[in-house]
């Protein structure tokens, strides 16, 4: 079956701000993301449509690499189905998942991740995660990076035996992050602005980004 990427939203209502109310302080924000996934890579975008390339997700920086094989099966229509998507993020038209599998890096901490990417025209949702078959140097749940933040990420309680929550800019706009570590499984979620002048409310983003986190753990 095709699948097709989709996105995700903030449970809160997305507004779509005209497009006179652009500001110019997206530089100094960009260069604060660009820095950040320089030190904590991202997962790969590579999909079953296109098995085997090397492209990468357009906010990845250096040392991100293609990964084969998986190390946990991730039937992301399953554990995910439209309902959830739509009480995790309502108003959000969700496509169907595509594939997503590849390698992410926190300091010198690297593992193997497989997961899926939802696609709209206002936000991109991507879930990972990766059992300890994934850690070649054995299982170890890495705390997040967050540059330019003196507060660094923030714990979350409830949510497996460790979590932690990232809200940031980045050039099209705000993009909410969660990590979780259950036993030796670890799960990476995030959503980010695509379209233009698309808000999204933190709150409300981590409510949404934790169904869905939950449903892979």
């Amino acid at each position: 079956m095709n699948r097709r990427k989709t996105t995700l939203a903030g449970l809160v209502g997305l507004a779509l701000l005209l497009a006179g109310c652009g500001g110019d302080d997206g530089d100094s924000s960009d260069e604060a993301d660009a820095a950040e996934t320089a030190a904590e890579d991202e997962v790969s975008g590579d999909t079953d449509e296109d098995a085997g390339s090397d492209d990468t997700d357009d906010d990845a920086a250096g040392g991100t690499s293609s990964a084969t094989g998986a190390n946990v099966d991730v039937p992301c229509a399953d554990l995910v189905s439209e309902d959830l998507l739509a009480q995790a993020f309502p108003e959000v038209p969700f496509r169907e998942p595509l594939d997503l599998t590849g390698t992410r890096g926190i300091n010198d901490v690297e593992w193997t991740a497989n997961g899926c990417v939802w696609e709209s025209d206002i936000m991109d949702l991507r879930v990972v995660r990766a059992g300890p078959e994934g850690f070649s140097d054995g299982f170890v749940c890495a705390e997040p990076i967050q540059v330019g933040d003196p507060d660094g990420p923030v714990p979350v309680d409830g949510l497996g035996d460790q979590a932690w929550w990232k809200w940031g800019e980045t050039l099209n706009g705000p993009k909410g992050e969660l990590a979780v570590c259950q036993g030796e499984l670890r799960v990476d979620a995030d959503v980010k602005a695509v379209g233009d002048f698309v808000t999204m409310d933190p709150e409300a983003t981590q409510a949404g980004l934790r169904q869905i986190a939950e449903a892979f753990l």
